[in-house]
C-alpha cells in the first residue's frame, strides 16, 4: 500500500487528459473560496468535522472496505476526529474515474491523500478533515454515496 499526498493545486501528473471540474449547481469549474463568503469563521468553528473519503465502485465490496479504511487512516493528517464528526464515504465509478476526481481535488487545492496499491493501482482518495464542507461539494457533489 503506497500513498501520494497533495496539499496544493499542482497539476496532477496520475491524470492522462485534462479534466474539467465542473461545479454542478453553478456550472463553474471548482475552485474554492467563492462559497466561503457567506460563512464567517465564527459560523465554521460550530461546524462538525468532516472526513470524505472516495473508493472505486468497480472493487469488491471488502477491497473496498479495506481500501476506505486505509483512506481515513493516511489522511486524517494527524487530526483527533471530536464526537459528532462526520464520515461521507463516496463512490468512483473505477480507477480512471478516481484519477479524474483526484485531479479536480489538486486543482481546487484540497489536501488530499491518493491510497494506492504496491503496484501503483490507485485504490481509494482520504480527503483531509475539515470544517469547510462547502469547498469539498464543489468538486464532490455529484459523486454518489458508497452502497
Amino acid at each position: 500500500m503506497s500513498r501520494q499526498m497533495s496539499d496544493g493545486p499542482a497539476v496532477s501528473s496520475t491524470a492522462s487528459k485534462a479534466t474539467q471540474c465542473l461545479d454542478q449547481t453553478s456550472g463553474s469549474l471548482g475552485k474554492p473560496g467563492n462559497a466561503e463568503t457567506a460563512a464567517s469563521a465564527s459560523e465554521k468553528q460550530n461546524d462538525p468535522m468532516v472526513h470524505y473519503c472516495v473508493v472505486r465502485s468497480d472493487l469488491t465490496f471488502g477491497q473496498q472496505a479495506a481500501q476506505l479504511i486505509h483512506a481515513v487512516g493516511e489522511s486524517h493528517n494527524g487530526t483527533v476526529h471530536p464526537p459528532g464528526t462526520v464520515a461521507v464515504a463516496l463512490s468512483a465509478r473505477n480507477q480512471e474515474h478516481l484519477l479524474e476526481l483526484e485531479s479536480c481535488l489538486k486543482k481546487a487545492g484540497l489536501p488530499h491523500v491518493l491510497i494506492s496499491e504496491c503496484d501503483g493501482e490507485p485504490m481509494a482518495i482520504g480527503l483531509h478533515p475539515t470544517r469547510d464542507r462547502a469547498a469539498i461539494r464543489k468538486v464532490l457533489s455529484s459523486i454518489p454515496l458508497v452502497k
